[in-house]
């Protein structure tokens, strides 16, 4: 299997009743991988989600065909650290997301999750798009403004 999960992949999270679809990637990050998918619930409702994987770019692994991640025991120190930073990344979004002055601005982010031997966050998709899509021809200093008015 490639780095990345593909399109069709079922993904179990811990603690979650239904499985998540991978329908596509949306984008690549130094430390995380972000997916649309379905959430399929064991009752038969669908939703769109963001999933956010825990796959960085700068440790290397070996992804089985069941979608597990096997890093290379001489990187242990370094995957813990960076999982570390990823679990504090996540537990800052949902503070900013339950703060009164972003409730509604920010969509609802739920996690960490367990699986692959990895982490995933889950994010409710809405419509839209994302900023690298959205900003496209913007310059940096541009872009900066943007980031600075979120």
């Amino acid at each position: 299997m490639d780095r990345f999960l593909p399109v069709g992949y079922e993904l179990h999270l811990n603690g979650r009743a239904g499985k998540y679809i991978i329908t596509d990637i949306i984008g690549k990050g130094a430390s995380t991988v972000a997916y649309y998918a379905d959430y399929l619930c064991d009752d038969g409702n669908c939703s769109k989600h963001i999933i956010k994987e825990f796959n960085p770019n700068y440790i290397s692994f070996q992804r089985t065909e069941s979608g597990k991640m096997k890093f290379d025991t001489c990187d242990e120190n370094r995957v813990e650290n960076a999982k570390e930073r990823f679990i504090l990344g996540c537990y800052n979004q949902i503070k900013i997301r339950n703060q009164i002055a972003t409730m509604n601005q920010t969509p609802p982010i739920e996690g960490p999750f367990y699986a692959n031997d990895t982490i995933y966050t889950d994010v409710i998709a809405y419509n839209g798009t994302t900023y690298d899509v959205a900003y496209k021809n913007l310059s940096l200093c541009d872009r900066m403004k943007v980031c600075l008015s979120v």
